[in-house]
């Protein structure tokens, strides 16, 4: 009882562990004392009861979607909620229909500067950020998560508001307090989802986009790195086997690249364009067809992905943001003013802010690259000669070149 006890405090009250111990020490030291508290009995019975529910919600959902058994009791469980927020996601779906939609959408890509980005505009005039479902340092406040299925797998775009300010606090700002109001989401991984742009384009004609991009080869890298450490992560919390068949993740960057190209992994991702204005994302795409090392080249064919919301939204509501630029000051300056030209009028900052923001680079979730081994330059020069042709399509439709290998 204690264990559901201090899980429903964690989900359903969403207080972190240190304050729920003390909190109950506290409330139980003043009744041994003689003090009646009142509302010590009522915590209890709301806090293991509603913990009751979202242990046993955990277990479902782990049998139905991921086929598998989670242990019961078990610490690891534990820890695995302790990065969800189950009640404030319920929340926000009742009251999804009295909230705004975004103004501005950073689509990707993932290891391409959407953190550092996301990070900057924090700093934009009436900047509201994103609901996200993960107590995760790198997703608080940044990104939402939901148009690849993190919230049940649901992805209807009148849902997608959930995670957005109500219209009521729109109101409070802009017509009370007469200050600017803007609101974003920055999730990486909608640039390669196929259903992404038309889902986005149903949720607001007007949208801006800024896609983050690098050097193609560095970025499959950097993601195939980043995801190595996050199954690490996982495995400390006893999620690491078994996985659903078939989607098993590759340890070995060879079979991902070799995967990304097979005629199954290519087809996963055109029948996944249909999912475009469905309720729910099918199991077998969320949230990456095949899994997250499976998806090399549909990550790094921009172009692609780049002409697939340009089938939704006109040129002028796309901006391009290189990550080398934000290497130095300079660069990091003029994509800031190009960032500051895709938000509402009354939401820009004056030149002067944005020099001073460059002057103090934040550079969010990075991750250096590691040089590739000599084993692997047979696979480093085959996946730039891959590339090479796609780079050179983008450098076309965005207007300059972009100084990649």
């Amino acid at each position: 009882l204690q264990f559901l006890y201090f899980i429903g405090l964690r989900v359903t009250m969403d207080v972190d562990l240190p304050h729920a111990v003390a909190g109950y020490a506290l409330l139980s030291v003043l009744q041994k004392l003689g003090y009646r508290v009142p509302g010590k009995s009522i915590l209890g019975w709301v806090c293991t009861v509603g913990g009751a529910f979202w242990y046993a919600l955990y277990h479902w959902t782990t049998a139905v979607v991921r086929h598998q058994r989670a242990p019961l009791l078990s610490m690891y469980t534990y820890e695995m909620l302790w990065l969800l927020r189950p009640l404030q996601s319920l929340w926000r779906l009742a009251t999804a229909p009295f909230r705004v939609t975004p103004d501005l959408c950073i689509v990707g890509e993932v290891r391409c500067g959407t953190t550092t980005m996301s990070g900057y505009l924090n700093k934009f005039p009436g900047c509201q950020t994103p609901f996200s479902p993960w107590t995760v340092g790198f997703s608080d406040n940044k990104e939402s998560f939901y148009l690849v299925g993190h919230y049940f797998g649901l992805i209807h775009p009148v849902f997608y508001r959930m995670v957005f300010p109500t219209i009521f606090t729109k109101f409070w700002y802009e017509k009370v307090l007469g200050k600017p109001f803007f609101t974003f989401d920055a999730c990486a991984q909608y640039s390669a989802a196929p259903w992404v742009p038309a889902t986005l384009k149903a949720t607001n004609p007007n949208l801006r986009l800024a896609y983050c991009i690098r050097e193609p080869v560095s970025q499959n890298i950097s993601w195939f790195d980043f995801e190595m450490q996050c199954m690490e992560y996982f495995r400390t919390l006893g999620l690491s086997t078994p996985h659903i068949a078939g989607r098993e993740p590759f340890t070995d960057m060879k079979e991902g690249w070799k995967a990304s190209q097979s005629d199954e992994v290519q087809d996963m991702y055109r029948e996944s364009e249909k999912c475009a204005g469905q309720w729910f994302l099918p199991g077998k795409y969320a949230t990456w067809p095949r899994g997250q090392t499976a998806s090399f080249i549909q990550m790094g064919t921009y172009i692609k992905n780049a002409d697939r919301c340009l089938e939704h939204f006109p040129r002028e509501q796309l901006e391009f943001f290189n990550l080398s630029d934000l290497r130095t000051s300079a660069g990091l300056e003029a994509s800031l003013h190009r960032m500051n030209q895709l938000l509402p009028a009354s939401c820009r900052a004056p030149d002067e802010n944005i020099t001073t923001w460059a002057a103090a680079a934040i550079h969010a979730n990075a991750n250096p690259v590691k040089a590739p081994s000599s084993s692997n330059t047979d696979l480093i020069d085959e996946m730039r000669a891959y590339y090479a042709p796609h780079n050179k399509a983008l450098e076309k439709l965005i207007g300059r070149e972009l100084g990649w290998k």
